[in-house]
C-alpha cells in the first residue's frame, strides 16, 4: 500500500514538473473565434494591468499617502523626472535629460516634449515645482515634507506658509 502510495505521488510530481515547465503558447479560444499572436492582440485591443493588491489604497495623492499600498499605486500612476532601471541604474523618466554642478548643488532637468498628462496637456516645470511646494504647505499635512528640506529654499516656502 505504501509503495503504491509513493508510486502515485511520484507520478503526480513528474507529471505537474513535465506540464509546469513545458514552454507550450496554446491558449483557448471561445468556439468559433479565430486564434490571435499576441502581437496582433495587442494592436486591436487595449492594454490593460490587472493587479491583486492588498487592500484599497486610503490614498492615490502622492503628497500625503504613507502606506505601501497607496505608493505602489501613485507609482504605476505617476512618473517623477526620474526612475531606476531594472539594474538600480538612475534613468530618465519625464526628464529627458538633466545637469548638475559639480558641487551637486544646482540641476537642470530638460522634460520631455512628449510628456503628457492624462487628459493631454503638456507636462511642465511649473507642475514639479507646484508639487513640490504644494508637499511642503502644511495644510497639506505631508508626512514626508522633510525629505524636502534639503532643497535650497524649502524652509523658507515653510516660512512663507506661516510654519
Amino acid at each position: 500500500m505504501k509503495k503504491g502510495i509513493a508510486l502515485a505521488t511520484c507520478l503526480t510530481l513528474l507529471f505537474g514538473v513535465i506540464t509546469g515547465c513545458s514552454n507550450s503558447t496554446t491558449t483557448s479560444q471561445p468556439a468559433g473565434q479565430p486564434s490571435a499572436t499576441p502581437t496582433e492582440a495587442t494592436k486591436t485591443e487595449p492594454m490593460v494591468l490587472r493587479w491583486s493588491i492588498n487592500s484599497e489604497p486610503p490614498s492615490m495623492d502622492p503628497g500625503i499617502a504613507v502606506d505601501a499600498d497607496s505608493f505602489d499605486m501613485i507609482y504605476a500612476a505617476f512618473e517623477g523626472l526620474t526612475s531606476y532601471d531594472l539594474n538600480g541604474q538612475l534613468t530618465n523618466a519625464t526628464a529627458e535629460s538633466f545637469t548638475n554642478t559639480p558641487d551637486y548643488m544646482n540641476y537642470t532637468f530638460k522634460i520631455r516634449k512628449d510628456a503628457k498628462w492624462s487628459n493631454g496637456d503638456p507636462v511642465t516645470a511649473h507642475d514639479f515645482v507646484y508639487a513640490i511646494k504644494r508637499n511642503l504647505d502644511p495644510k497639506t499635512a505631508s508626512e514626508y515634507a522633510y525629505q524636502l528640506y534639503y532643497i535650497k529654499g524649502a524652509i523658507p516656502v515653510m516660512n512663507e506658509f506661516g510654519v
